[in-house]
């Protein structure tokens, strides 16, 4: 008997292995699903959860294309004012941005109703229920500042040079005027202040990420389509995009003030 239970237990690491290895690329596939899913359903609901839910899904997924775009100032101001040019072309533009905006209003104003709704709960431990509603103060002052500055700031003629290829968008002639947002941020990111703000700033915008994929997850799992075992995956899926993105938008002022100024 101790011969055979010798055996079974020097087998068993491999069958864990096993085990555990499967759930893994199954989560990460189901994840995908489930973020697609919340994308195609959008966020006009009747339901404050799932409207919670899906806004900030979709939310994430605009910043990881903002976050690609602020990548184009590593090339230098042609290829970062080219980028931006294409964007300001697009004639679904301003589409788009009232899309963007109803979407951050439905996740402010869900986000606010279900913080009312355990307000009790917030009130008698705020660091803990209501991390989520402090840190989307920051967020919004954040959004606000960050409009003010570059969205509605200072305007600055840009002559291109031409021959600029942006993927996905083309190339412009030279001598095409645009906006000079690479001159814009230069002189933004001289400031140190700014610069730290920003910093600081973007850092809060990912912990509160973190924070509420955290909870997004672990509450609604089942209504995305996820399991238990999966639920993990996607919690850690959504940990290494929340970091990248954090990374992204706080290497534009660090690379600026630190590298070229």
């Amino acid at each position: 008997m101790q011969l055979r239970s010798r055996i079974n237990n020097k087998h068993a690491p491999t069958t864990t292995a096993k085990t555990t290895a499967t759930p893994s690329t199954n989560g990460l596939r189901q994840t995908f699903l489930a973020i697609l899913k919340a994308l195609l359903a959008t966020f006009f609901t009747t339901d404050a959860t799932a409207a919670l839910n899906r806004s900030a899904i979709f939310l994430i997924f605009f910043l990881c294309v903002h976050m690609a775009g602020n990548l184009f100032i590593f090339a230098g101001p042609d290829v970062f004012n080219t980028y931006g040019y294409f964007l300001h072309i697009n004639p679904v533009l301003k589409i788009i941005e009232i899309y963007l905006a109803f979407g951050f209003i439905m996740h402010a104003l869900s986000g606010c109703y279900k913080s009312y709704k355990k307000r009790h709960s917030v009130t008698k431990s705020p660091l803990t229920h209501g991390k989520l509603l402090l840190s989307s103060v920051i967020v919004t002052s954040f959004l606000v500042l960050h409009l003010y500055t570059f969205k509605f700031g200072k305007y600055y003629n840009y002559l291109s040079n031409g021959g600029i290829y942006i993927p996905l968008k083309g190339t412009v002639a030279k001598g095409t005027e645009m906006r000079d947002i690479y001159k814009l941020a230069m002189e933004v990111f001289a400031s140190p202040l700014k610069t730290w703000i920003y910093i600081v700033s973007i850092a809060a915008v990912g912990q509160h990420m973190w924070w509420g994929w955290d909870k997004t997850i672990k509450n609604n799992y089942l209504h995305m389509g996820l399991n238990k075992e999966t639920k993990r995956d996607a919690i850690q899926v959504g940990h290494v995009v929340i970091v990248c993105l954090t990374l992204g938008f706080i290497a534009s002022p660090v690379y600026v003030h630190y590298v070229l100024l």
